[in-house]
């Protein structure tokens, strides 16, 4: 965690970043432990802009102190704020630097960092304090897949979730893109980033096909392998062959028709009637990706060497995790690779299809927990929370 004199030092930057004038300010709850979704916005009645704490304390006591506060749940791309106000009156300077800090950790989560690798950079959302958990999004998809671990995690990991070259703001490569070139990307990161104890690597159906190439060639660097909703076999020629031809097509008819033919691949049914917003919101993702890079993704997968033989010497602690309804990657599937990993374990997550952290993130993150460290207990959110 930060000490108050970073807290402090990182104040203008915050306004920087958030494009925050001076005159509109922020507030956070009070007295949380730090959680992303216990954040909130605190507007003053009457107000329509947000406010926020100054670096100059009693100025901010004064300043809020003086009009009627109200709490309001608002926006946010990673979820649900609860409703809160705080209460400056009986604030200290060490408590409001405490809180500060976790207001600074919030903004990082919505102001992902440019992380330069060398000729290149990534857009990387960091956030955390403990043992790092290396996120590695599916395809076409951004670091957003990930926002219910991001927004339950950061408490107990520190969390990487970059999007990789040619997804999400970062740019694409110079090079044609390949499994083993994102994993070299990934290394690369973790250098930039100066994380030198090995990583848990969780990557998700194209970010599993990474996930294999950085546990070969990085055996080092991965502390434990979570495997979601992906395969170690390559295509066969049929599938082959479908990818490059949607390769050529997505260059003609661009992205959007893309994310629409994907949604019922993606999705459980169920969830794609009842769960509006949150398919609204990939397909969104998968219609800003560019063509191009769309199509490079579908070539490199296509190209991806087959891991089946390896998959017995893996010697670390694996997890194989797999949604009840996956059309993409079944459940025999995952099955079948998990037997093949000797300290490997399987788990099948209910009402979920190709997106299990998305569709089904409690049950997601509880198995990731139990992974992890069967000690730690997930709370769970309150039953009419989404």
């Amino acid at each position: 965690m930060f000490g108050a004199s970073a807290a402090r030092d990182r104040l203008p930057r915050l306004w920087n970043d958030s494009c925050i004038h001076l005159h509109q300010r922020w507030a956070i709850c009070k007295g949380m432990a730090f959680q992303p979704s216990k954040f909130c916005l605190l507007p003053l009645r009457g107000c329509t802009n947000p406010v926020a704490l100054d670096s100059d304390f009693p100025s901010a006591k004064t300043t809020l102190s003086n009009h009627d506060r109200m709490g309001l749940s608002c926006p946010n791309p990673y979820g649900r704020y609860p409703h809160g106000t705080l209460d400056l009156e009986t604030s200290n300077p060490d408590r409001l630097v405490f809180d500060i800090e976790k207001l600074l950790i919030a903004t990082d989560i919505m102001n992902p960092k440019k992380i330069d690798i060398g000729g290149s950079h990534l857009d990387v959302i960091d956030v955390g304090e403990g043992p790092t958990i290396l996120f590695v999004h599916g395809f076409p998809l951004d670091h957003r897949m990930w926002k219910f671990q991001i927004e339950h995690l950061a408490e107990k990991f520190r969390l990487i979730c970059p999007d990789l070259p040619g997804f999400g703001k970062s740019p694409a490569s110079h090079n044609r893109p390949t499994m083993r070139g994102f994993a070299e990307d990934l290394a690369a990161l973790l250098n930039a980033l100066n994380i030198e104890q090995p990583v848990c690597y969780c990557g998700l159906s194209m970010g599993g096909y990474i996930g294999w190439q950085f546990q070969k060639y990085f055996p080092d660097r991965v502390s434990r392998l979570i495997a979601c909703d992906t395969r170690a076999a390559s295509d066969t020629e049929q599938v082959r062959r479908a990818r490059k031809i949607a390769a050529q097509t997505v260059m003609t008819t661009g992205a959007a028709p893309v994310a629409e033919s994907m949604i019922e691949k993606l999705f459980y049914h169920r969830n794609v009637k009842h769960n509006k917003k949150m398919v609204t919101e990939v397909r969104e993702v998968i219609s800003s990706t560019q063509p191009s890079s769309i199509a490079s993704g579908q070539l490199a997968m296509s190209e991806r060497p087959d891991q089946t033989e390896r998959l017995s010497q893996i010697n670390i602690p694996t997890l194989f995790v797999v949604g009840e309804f996956d059309k993409i990657t079944t459940p025999q599937e995952v099955q079948e690779d998990s037997s093949l990993v000797p300290n490997s374990s399987l788990l099948i997550i209910p009402d979920a299809g190709h997106l299990p952290p998305l569709e089904n993130h409690i049950e997601f993150n509880r198995g990731l927990l139990e992974f992890l460290n069967p000690s730690m207990h997930l709370p769970l959110p309150p039953e009419n929370a989404t």
